[in-house]
């Protein structure tokens, strides 16, 4: 393992998850492949981690192999009805916390109920000394679902393609971490760092973009890019985290040294 987790520095709060939003403004930047691979290859290293699927899209879910989840979701989680406790589930090393397309909902049948930006939060405060992580894929937007995934979480991870056009949810994403922070909805929260996906060293536009963001933001671009790897995808479609679908892939590979990065990020923060 890259660090023993019986001695691990990262794990600096035994009562306390380090929480990572994974949050793009932007569909299609990544977000649910880095969210499950992160998380699989944490608990591959021996980490207790909790995954929350907060996309009414319930890509997470599928992906890791809950095609159609019995019983109640995060959706009935936010409505009050049940605990996390109640409806989580085992996965591969890891726990999910599903979601489903009643989710889509949510966002209006709960914007009059006091505290609402601290739903999950108040789901999630039980469950933190129990984990060493806790990943939540966020929407590719700014609603209430994302607005409680800033409110619980300490830091933000942004996924995005090598694109132009990818540069603004890059941009609004950013701004957005900043408002939570300035109107004490979190004023803890801190950007972990920007990772490319779908990345092709051979293409100049790519390294022109790398180089760009590593400008604009310094010290939050992660040096490693998750090259475009077939197997990404087609673990999704069979319903497995890359680690167990195919070990030794180039998605493999990359997401085991980003989940390094991350953890010498928060090692050191």
């Amino acid at each position: 393992m890259y660090i023993a987790h019986i001695v691990s520095n990262v794990i600096n709060d035994a009562m306390s998850a380090h929480t990572i939003a994974v949050a793009q403004l932007k569909g299609g930047e990544g977000k649910t492949t880095t969210t499950g691979a992160l998380g699989a290859a944490l608990a591959g290293e021996g980490y207790r981690v909790l995954m929350i699927d907060a996309d009414p899209q319930t890509n997470l879910t599928h992906g890791l192999g809950f095609v159609d989840p019995e019983g109640a979701t995060l959706y009935e989680a936010l409505h009050g009805r049940v605990t996390f406790e109640q409806i989580r589930l085992a996965g591969n090393g890891y726990d999910l916390i599903p979601a489903s397309l009643s989710l889509s909902g949510a966002e209006v049948e709960l914007s009059s109920r006091m505290g609402r930006e601290r739903l999950l939060d108040g789901l999630l405060r039980p469950l933190k000394g129990s984990y060493d992580f806790i990943l939540i894929d966020c929407p590719p937007s700014i609603g209430l679902l994302t607005l409680n995934a800033l409110a619980t979480s300490d830091y933000v991870l942004v996924p995005m393609q090598t694109e132009r056009h990818s540069l603004k949810g890059l941009q609004e994403i950013h701004r957005v971490i900043e408002l939570v922070q300035a109107h004490d909805i979190n004023a803890g929260l801190a950007l972990l760092g920007i990772v490319l996906v779908k990345y092709d060293r051979r293409k100049i536009l790519h390294r022109d973009i790398y180089e760009t963001i590593r400008e604009e933001y310094p010290g939050k671009m992660f040096d490693i890019t998750i090259r475009t790897n077939i197997a990404l995808a087609e673990a999704q479609i069979v319903g497995q985290d890359i680690f167990a679908y195919q070990p030794e892939s180039n998605g493999a590979q990359d997401y085991t040294q980003l989940m390094r990065e991350v953890l010498d990020r928060i090692e050191n923060r």
